[in-house]
């Protein structure tokens, strides 16, 4: 019957019966004063009224904050640590609100907003691994297609330093030296011959066909380069005279957090740069 009362209802019925037994405390302490007065004295009488009266009413206190603990205070922690636990450990199903069976809407609302947020925690985290297995799956049919283009792709930062190589350019560059990420792309190629193309590609900002001799003089490569946003520059070579199987590996290389290390550091002291600028691989 009470669970079908309101919060404020109870709470005013909680008060109405601390009131009612204050009263009725004070009132048997005075006729139990009376009685003994009219034995012992008026002043045996007074004192034991006072005193009966006082512990009348600590007990009626401590009876109603008894009934405060085991049906407020108790129920409202326990909802807040159910809620904390699916807030932050994911625990699955719905809240215990029989404890709470006296709070009016409060265990229900609770319960909803539990329900509501484990629902909408398991639907982000679904369409988040949907997401990146997409994500992934485009990665390698990309990865896939442009390992057969015939052209070898090196992908090179404003400060001049390999950010992307596929299976085709790591032959061209194996030639000349080790294919490495963040290494410097004059490395392999002649800086005078490659520098004119890079200045040029910078004052017109369109497409610069050259011939990319290597560091030595020994060889030629038909190189297109292009511009990228934000700097740096797409390399192109021409990989039509390498001898690669059929069924040969052809890896893409790259680590694009590279196009964001800060201009200079590849020139810095190593003792001086962050780890995570420490990409030689």
């Amino acid at each position: 019957m009470l669970s079908k009362l309101s919060l404020r209802l109870r709470i005013f019925l909680f008060f109405c019966l601390l009131g009612l037994g204050a009263l009725t405390a004070v009132g048997t302490a005075l006729w139990f004063g009376y009685v003994r007065a009219a034995e012992t004295g008026a002043a045996n009488g007074f004192t034991f009224a006072a005193i009966l009266a006082a512990f009348l009413i600590l007990a009626l206190t401590v009876s109603v904050w008894l009934l405060f603990d085991e049906n407020v205070a108790k129920p409202i922690e326990r909802l807040a640590a159910d809620m904390r636990c699916r807030a932050h450990a994911g625990v699955p199903g719905d809240l215990d609100t029989s404890p709470a069976r006296y709070l009016g809407d409060l265990a229900p609302a609770a319960s909803a907003v539990a329900r509501q947020l484990t629902d909408s925690t398991l639907g982000t985290a679904q369409a988040v691994a949907a997401e990146t297995a997409r994500l992934s799956t485009e990665k390698a049919r990309l990865t896939a297609l442009l390992t057969e283009i015939p052209v070898a792709t090196i992908l090179v930062n404003p400060d001049g330093q390999i950010v992307l190589y596929d299976g085709q350019a790591a032959e061209i560059l194996a030639q000349l030296g080790v294919p490495r990420l963040n290494a410097s792309i004059s490395e392999y190629f002649d800086r005078n011959s490659l520098g004119a193309a890079v200045a040029k590609l910078g004052k017109t900002g369109k497409d610069v066909a050259c011939t990319a001799q290597s560091h030595d003089g020994k060889q030629s490569f038909d190189t297109k380069l292009k511009p990228m946003e934000g700097g740096g520059y797409l390399m192109v070579i021409d990989s039509q005279t390498l001898d690669i199987a059929p069924d040969a590996a052809r890896p893409l290389v790259y680590d694009f957090d590279l196009l964001d290390q800060r201009r200079g550091a590849a020139e810095m002291d190593i003792l001086d740069r962050p780890l995570r600028e420490l990409c030689f691989s």
